[in-house]
């Protein structure tokens, strides 16, 4: 990863929810609109297709489209990173080619986990070192055990991949201590750690960590990133807790004061890169 990359993901980074219509369809126009309002804000960037994107629901082809939005009305400056996680290498590669040229930053990757058993460091170490060589955008790991069978990844995974010059860092939301994957890069390795959950928002500031993901519980940081600054992001973390429905995968519109339904917040998690 270059230097400029580091500076990519420094900054506040919402995790972007799919809107979808009472059909069940995607609601292209109100994505739309969530863009532009996290235009207005001192984001850092967007986080399309992850889990609040609910990816698992959505045809390839609806996750073009749904970056196509997404270069469309971006903000200059502004970083994406999108989620392109596949059961193999191959059709991982082949995703992520299919957007590479619609503005998209860095790629986060699931790890595959249908044969959960077999994925051992060393297969691990494979699969990511292949997407890496052959992706045409820099990459991040995604260490999210909830979401992947409960596959959790090593320290020692992570020091040899940090030194993968195409992989840019690690997005974790696992209930590991961010300490182990912050000590675990090598010194001299340009490799971001990024945390997933808002109880790990302060303490990977104060271990160092270039990179976070925080609660979206804390729905404020949609509203003023600078919010998530020290250890105010820890009491914002009870404030809110958002409601969850079983239509088109698990979340449905959600509105927040002002705030238009189904129009702007994500429902379980939200990106938090440190400075």
């Amino acid at each position: 990863m270059h230097a400029n990359d580091q500076e990519k993901l420094s900054g506040v980074f919402p995790p972007c929810m799919t809107v979808f219509d009472e059909n069940e369809e995607v609601a292209y126009d109100k994505i739309a609109e969530n863009i532009e309002r996290y235009n207005r804000t001192k984001l850092k960037g967007y986080m399309p297709l992850g889990s609040n994107g609910e990816f698992r629901s959505l045809t390839d082809g609806e996750s073009v489209k749904i970056i196509e939005v997404y270069r469309r009305y971006r903000d200059k400056g502004k970083t994406l990173i999108a989620g392109v996680g596949r059961e193999s290498a191959k059709i991982t590669i082949e995703f992520i080619k299919r957007i590479a040229d619609k503005g998209v930053d860095f790629a986060t990757i699931l790890p595959p986990y249908y044969f959960v058993g077999f994925m051992t460091d060393d297969a691990l170490m494979r699969y990511y070192t292949k997407i890496a060589d052959e992706s045409p955008v820099p990459v991040m790991m995604y260490n999210a055990p909830k979401f992947a069978a409960g596959l959790t990844f090593s320290a020692s995974l992570v020091s040899v991949l940090a030194a993968h010059p195409n992989i840019a860092g690690i997005k974790d939301t696992s209930k590991e201590d961010i300490s182990i994957y912050i000590n675990a890069v090598p010194k001299g390795a340009h490799y971001c750690v990024m945390a997933g959950t808002i109880e790990k928002f302060y303490s990977g500031l104060m271990l160092g960590a270039v990179g976070k993901r925080a609660d979206v519980r804390d729905v404020l940081i949609y509203r003023d990133a600078d919010y998530l600054h020290g250890a105010e992001a820890n009491k914002g973390a009870a404030e809110w807790s958002p409601g969850q429905s079983a239509r088109r995968g698990f979340k449905p519109g959600l509105a927040v004061k002002d705030l238009p339904a189904g129009a702007v917040v994500a429902t379980s998690s939200t990106s938090v890169s440190c400075l």
